[in-house]
């Protein structure tokens, strides 16, 4: 979905900063959509990426990285692995200037995915929240991963930076995803952009999720999420 950005940072932890940010429907939804949208409807301030309104945004917005996110675009593989698939979709985009490994889901092809992320010998040692406990499979699936635990894997493919919402402002914020998104079509991103965020903070039920930026348009000021929990 397309969101406006406000000023009001409470309780919310972002990879940069964002106050209103939601979930986005990167593909039309499809047999039991009404079904869905009654247990997750769109809030009000929302924009559906299949929409008339999403597409025209999209087409139009004034910082684009391209269509490399929404191409990999990962689903997680259950509802703790956001950030893994944050992670792949990214790296993924990155393509020309990260080396992917070769799954064996995809060999011979060099493709990230959530498992080989996290099977990584670099990933493996990042240590996490839990005294004496290093990140995993196992530990992912039963407790999430906090945006430092998610910045310090992410590290071992590529170079990372990530801030707090508590010491930054949504200018701060904007600066950023202006900054690596490119204002001419056709042009390729250098950098991507992850966020962090609360659901309950953008009128959604859940907690904490992680997922991509995929563009800006700073006539709106809206950002396009493009949610790995595709199957809301």
């Amino acid at each position: 979905r397309l969101l406006r950005i406000h000023t009001s940072m409470a309780r919310l932890r972002l990879v940069a900063l964002v106050a209103t940010l939601l979930a986005a429907c990167i593909v039309p939804c499809e047999g039991d959509t009404a079904d869905r949208r009654a247990l997750l409807p769109v809030p009000t301030d929302d924009i559906p990426l299949n929409s008339t309104e999403g597409e025209r945004l999209l087409r139009d917005c004034t910082h684009y990285p391209g269509v490399d996110v929404l191409m990999h675009l990962a689903t997680q593989r259950n509802q703790a692995f956001c950030s893994a698939a944050t992670a792949a979709t990214l790296l993924n985009a990155m393509a020309r200037t990260v080396t992917a490994p070769v799954d064996v889901e995809f060999a011979p092809y060099p493709y990230f995915t959530q498992r080989s992320i996290l099977q990584d010998a670099c990933v493996r040692r990042v240590p996490t929240h839990e005294d004496g406990t290093l990140m995993s499979v196992k530990f992912l699936a039963t407790h999430g991963a906090t945006l430092h635990e998610w910045a310090t894997y992410l590290s071992c493919f590529a170079e990372v930076e990530h801030v707090h919402a508590e010491v930054s402002t949504a200018a701060a914020f904007r600066d950023v995803v202006k900054a690596a998104f490119p204002t001419t079509r056709g042009a390729k991103a250098e950098k991507f952009v992850g966020i962090n965020f609360l659901r309950t903070g953008v009128g959604e039920a859940g907690g904490g999720h992680m997922s991509p930026i995929a563009a800006y348009d700073e006539t709106t000021d809206r950002v396009l999420i493009a949610d790995v929990s595709r199957y809301k």
